[in-house]
């Protein structure tokens, strides 16, 4: 029993992070001239 509920966890696990990650978000992160800058990171509020 508690190896079932050890296999049931694990995929519900799995599950949940493949859709955590089915997002996305595009654009251009510029400077202030409109230059593009290469190698930019994003943080998006509510995210960890």
């Amino acid at each position: 029993m508690l190896k079932q509920f050890k296999s049931i966890l694990v995929i519900l696990s799995t599950f949940s992070m493949i859709l955590a990650q089915s997002g996305s978000i595009s654009g251009s992160v510029t400077d202030e001239n409109g230059n593009g800058l290469p190698g930019a990171n994003l943080i998006v509020d509510g995210t960890s």
